[in-house]
């Protein structure tokens, strides 16, 4: 028998809370088209939307002007929940979503004292970190809704929320994007002011690690399958052209010899199949994008490593308990335990840096 190749994983090269109910969703996005939406809840205690849509909508939607939205086929209700065609295709079409501004956060400002505490005990692996200014500003915290997707021979799809501080990356404490309560409707609906500059180049490898997360908890289950169903067909065609050899109803020596290669091209071509459907694909989309004023303490830090020193802000966002994880300046990932280069002080997380002992290999001063 033929043994069982890798099983491989197909990422995307490029590109958490829970978001609302895909009837929320939904009905959202037919009202921001025009349509009357009234959300209530079913005998059941399930959401469902009754819409009146305009017809152009309908004919662009594949529905009747008159619909009722369930997040679970029922008679007479359009199933809207995930993997569905509909909510499929009003998430495409709400992709290629520029950023909005929603309105100051309404939250009451962390404590400077709070800030200071928890800055005092920020330490570095390989050096000296000294408390300086602390102040209160409002810090933009941006804030992306992504709908994440791994599929094999079945599908896991999640809605989550990539949160970072906009001037450094930094990722905040999930209870912030909790306090918020940020959904579509907010981030759709908010005040449309100028867009300040966002680092927007930690979201790619951020969003490869969450994808890679996720397909990496379904590759144990998806290559037993896929290692089940490889035995199967390889035994099924190696018994087939045993048989093939050795019967004795078969004497002509070609044509056992073209069944036999008839035999091992079917074999090739089932396992090739079984290849392509048991390989994981793992994909995102943005639902949205929104950029929030928080009032924010900010604490500077100096820090010092041999005869170099570099100032660093650490951020504590209203309702945070923990102070923003630093992004790393090689990978661009949150760096929950960092160390620092000796030239030019780049803060880098464990798997950029894994040994903080003697002269680092910084992977930005090598580029």
């Amino acid at each position: 028998m033929t043994s069982l190749p890798a099983l491989p994983t197909t990422l995307p090269a490029t590109l958490p809370a829970t978001l609302p109910s895909p009837v929320r969703f939904c009905a959202d996005a037919l009202a921001r088209d025009g349509a009357l939406v009234e959300v209530a809840n079913a005998a059941d205690g399930e959401e469902e939307a009754l819409a009146i849509l305009p017809s152009a909508l309908a004919t662009r939607l594949a529905l009747q002007e008159e619909v009722q939205v369930a997040s679970a086929a029922r008679t007479g209700a359009v199933a809207c929940g995930l993997g569905t065609g509909l909510l499929d295709r009003l998430v495409d079409e709400r992709s290629s979503l520029r950023g909005y501004v929603v309105a100051d956060a309404e939250l009451a400002a962390p404590r400077a004292s709070q800030a200071e505490a928890l800055a005092a005990r920020f330490a570095l692996r390989n050096a000296v970190v000294d408390v300086g200014a602390v102040r209160a500003r409002n810090e933009a915290y941006a804030f992306v809704g992504t709908r994440l997707v791994v599929e094999a021979d079945d599908r896991d799809e999640a809605f989550e929320v990539l949160a970072l501080c906009a001037s450094d990356g930094a990722a905040p404490d999930s209870a912030l994007v909790a306090a918020l309560a940020l959904d579509t409707t907010s981030a759709l609906r908010g005040a449309h002011r100028a867009l300040p500059a966002v680092r927007a180049e930690v979201l790619p490898p951020r969003l490869r690690a969450r994808l890679a997360a996720l397909a990496g908890a379904h590759q144990d289950n998806v290559a037993r399958r896929h290692r089940r169903d490889h035995e199967r067909v390889d035994a099924y065609f190696h018994e087939l052209i045993y048989e093939t050899r050795t019967g004795r109803k078969q004497r002509d020596p070609a044509a056992v010899k073209a069944r036999v290669e008839h035999l091992e091209n079917e074999r090739a071509a089932k396992l090739a199949e079984l290849r392509a459907r048991y390989t994981l694909r793992a994909r995102a989309t943005i639902v949205f994008a929104a950029v929030v004023e928080v009032p924010t303490i900010v604490v500077d830090v100096r820090v010092r490593r041999r005869k170099e020193e570099r100032v660093l802000s650490l951020h504590l966002p209203s309702a945070a308990r923990t102070l923003d994880v630093p992004a790393c300046d090689g990978c661009l990932l949150p760096a929950a335990r960092p160390a620092v280069c000796d030239d030019k002080i780049h803060l880098l997380c464990e798997r950029c840096a894994p040994s903080a002992q003697g002269r680092l290999a910084c992977p930005v001063c090598g580029r």
